[in-house]
Parts: structure tokens; sequence; C-alpha cells
């Protein structure tokens, strides 16, 4: 009797297991069929029928093109064209579809391309990519011009912008295997190489090879399959060294670790009782003694370096330029760097390591616009070049200034300020964005556009 309890509790359990299950892939095929695009409700752009400004001055004023009154969200322009999206928001791009619907709306609030899509990005060059879900979870991208017009099928996997190149990586998943292959395309959407794996995608780009003599295969453990600079990582039996182009080694294998070449330089490891950094040229020559506990890639002439617990920098000679007294550091970038004192603060350096914005804050910006935001005790505000607060903290957010011009948000509300610090949209706003002199912005959940006049 107890035999016959245990089996039909058995079978109990088996049968609640596998009714959950079909529940789980009926919920989960629902799901994906979700993702789906929304159907996108008709949105009429209200134009004002005389000029209507929202701020004007002797510089410059800002007029309404299309009051609040699309339904759908709009991104900022890139070339002439401004992103719209209908539904749930994407949260991870190009990834996976939230069931929104993507087009692009022109300046005046026309609808040039339907949002149709389930995912869209920015024109680049002309193109931008799009997506369309299907019913197991995928989905399938290609490219379309700026009259709507589809150049590339959408049946790849996967694919990259152009990026001002002649050709464009796409990818493909096999169904069967679940492998990803890789191949190059043209913007007529002609594939111009072989498909190849990941690891060998850098190699089968046009060009790439021209020149190129690989050494015999079983030379090398381990051969990097692109070129920094003409040179390419080789390691045998745990070193690590390089080859050129013509398959010749150039720096014989007596590093440890050795990363890509970088503005002509290379850092290199050493293990000795601990691990050493250097650096070398394309010659193999030291040019950073190998004494450093950490370091950076070079970047705009500068390398960040540590040892014993503090940053500064070198130059191209390896000379230390910035002493090495810092907490942290960030690269320069057009001539200042942000760098941290933990008992002081956050501040910015010029290239010679003198402070121009004192160690005081929480945060420190890049200079833009001759400005850097900055932040201390949760307000935002921003510095000019001489360290003096030129617009002060009192906003809880605050973008870099874009010629002359700067978002700015305070209680979930956000308008925009000009580099004395006057208000030139009020801080009335969901959302706002400005890019190409055209503002988008969200308002009670109706979109509008916005445009500087420059006098």
């Amino acid at each position: 009797m107890l035999k016959f309890y245990y089996k039909y509790a058995l079978i109990l359990c088996v049968s609640v297991i596998t009714i959950f299950i079909a529940i789980l892939i009926m919920s989960s095929c629902g799901s994906y069929r979700n993702r789906m695009p929304v159907s996108v409700p008709e949105s009429v752009a209200i134009i004002p029928t005389e000029t209507t400004y929202i701020y004007q001055s002797d510089s410059f004023s800002i007029i309404v093109l299309v009051k609040p009154s699309l339904k759908y969200r709009l991104d900022k322009f890139v070339d002439g064209l401004a992103r719209a999206s209908y539904g749930p928001q994407q949260s991870k791009p190009h990834l996976h579809f939230s069931g929104a619907a993507y087009g692009f709306v022109n300046e005046n609030g026309q609808v040039v391309i339907p949002l149709m899509y389930g995912w869209a990005e920015h024109f680049r060059d002309g193109l931008a990519i799009v997506g369309m879900p299907n019913e197991i979870g995928g989905g399938k991208y290609g490219f379309i011009d700026k009259t709507g017009q589809v150049i590339i099928p959408l049946i790849y996997d996967g694919v990259n912008h152009f990026w001002g190149d002649d050709v464009a990586l796409v990818e493909r998943r096999d169904s069967e295997s679940g492998n990803n292959t890789f191949a190059y395309i043209d913007k007529t959407g002609q594939v111009v190489t072989s498909w190849v794996s990941y690891r060998d995608k850098l190699m089968i780009k046009p060009g790439a090879a021209e020149g190129i003599t690989l050494p015999p295969k079983g030379t090398y453990d381990y051969q990097a399959n692109y070129y920094c600079d003409d040179r390419a990582i080789v390691a045998k039996d745990n070193m690590s060294g390089f080859i050129d182009k013509n398959g010749t080694e150039v720096i014989p294998l007596i590093y440890d670790v050795v990363y890509d070449f970088r503005e002509g330089l290379a850092r290199v490891i050493f293990w000795t009782e601990s691990k050493k950094y250097g650096f070398i040229d394309k010659e193999g020559n030291i040019i950073a003694n190998i004494e450093y506990d950490g370091a950076f890639d070079f970047m705009n002439g500068f390398a960040r370096v540590r040892k014993d617990g503090k940053w500064g920098f070198i130059d191209k000679t390896g000379m230390v330029v910035v002493p090495l007294i810092y907490d942290d550091v960030q690269y320069f970038q057009d001539g200042f760097a942000a760098v941290t004192n933990n008992d002081e603060g956050r501040g910015i350096i010029n290239e010679t390591g003198d402070v121009v914005v004192p160690l005081i804050y929480d945060y420190v910006g890049n200079f833009q616009d001759g400005f850097a935001v900055v932040k201390k005790e949760n307000k935002l505000g921003y510095v000019d070049m001489n360290g003096n607060v030129a617009i002060p903290l009192e906003y809880q957010f605050a973008s870099s200034f874009r010629d002359g011009l700067a978002i700015v948000g305070l209680n979930n509300k956000f308008g925009c300020i000009d580099k004395s610090g006057e208000i030139v949209i009020p801080l009335e706003y969901e959302q706002i964005y400005f890019n190409e002199e055209l503002f988008t912005v969200r308002k009670e959940n109706r979109s509008g556009i916005y445009k500087v006049i420059r006098n």
C-alpha cells in the first residue's frame, strides 16, 4: 500500500512539473509575440500659424516648429531626421526587442519613415540600421536610406554601421549548430568576403590582408589575427613578442605579457617578484622602464602609470610629466585631465601638471565649449577653464555645453541654459535633446520640436 502511494505521489509531481514547464513555454512564446512592434495611433503635428518664440536675444532665438503634440517619443536629430518611437522603452538597444515601434520624422514633425520597425538606430552616412523581431525571440537586421527604402534586406542576425567605410560587418547564425559566422558587405548589400568565425573577422576585411605574409601554422602557440601599427602579437611557451606584416619576428618573445601598439608604443609586462609594466617602441627599444605597478595605453600623447599606489603621467619619451601623486587619473582630453585625491576630492590639471580646477569636487567632467560640469553635495554646476565657478551648483542634472547651450534638470524637469547661466528653455519638460540646432522636447506625454536661429 505504501509503495502505491509513493508511486501515485511521483506521478502527480511529474504531472505538475510538466504542466508548469508547458505554461512557461506558452508564456515565453507569448512574450516573444508581444515583442512585435505595437500599433501606432495617428498623431498630427500641431505647427504654429505664426512664429512663436521660446527665447529671444541679440545673439540667437529659439522658435517653435512643432508644439508638444506628437504621441510618440522623439530622440535627437541626426542627419536631419529624428528617431521616433511608440510603445515600451527599449532597455538594451539592438540586443533585444521590447515591442516598441520605430521610425523617423523630419523637423516639421512629419513621419517620413513609418513607425513599423522593432528597432532603429540613428542615420550614419545616409543609412540606418533597422530590425524586426520574429516569433521565436530573435530578429533580423538590415539597412534603410533616408527615404525609407530598404537598401540591404533584413536578413542578418547582426549588423554593424559602415562608419564611413565602404564595407560593414554582418553576422548570421546557423539554426542547427547555433554557431555565428561573419562577413563583410558593401553598400549595395553584396557580400564581398567569405564567411568566417568571430576570431578571423578582422583579417577578412577588404584590404586588411594586403601585403601580409603569415608565418606557417604551428610556428606559434598564439597569433593575433589583426595588426596594430603594423605589428601583431605572437606567443609561444607562455612568452610573447611581435611579428611584422612579413611574418618576421621583429620583437623577440621575451615578455610575459604584451599589449597592442597604440600611438607607436606598446605596454609590456615582466613578472619578477610582482608584475611590472613598461613600454617599448616598434623596434623593441624600451622607452619607459619596466618599473610600474600599473599602466594604461598611450592616448593623446600620454600614458597613465602607477607606482606605490599613486598615479601620474609619462610622455612618449618615458619621462614623467605629471608626478605620481594622485589616487586616480583620467586620460587627457584637449589638454586637460581629471584627477583625484581621496582625502581632497576631484579636480582638473593641464598637461604640465598645473591644477586648473581645485580638487574639491565629487565629480568633474571634461571641458567642452570652455566649461566643465562639476558636482558637490549632489548639486551640479559649471566651472570655466580658470577653475572659477561660472554657473552655480544648483542642478540635479547638467549636460556638457554644445554650441553655447546645455541641458539642465531639477526635480525631474528639464530645460536649457546659455553660458551666462540664463534659462533659455524653462525647466518644465519630461525629456529634452539638442543636436543640429534642433531641440526635441516632451511635455505631458507629447513631443515637440524647437529650433535655434543664430542672429
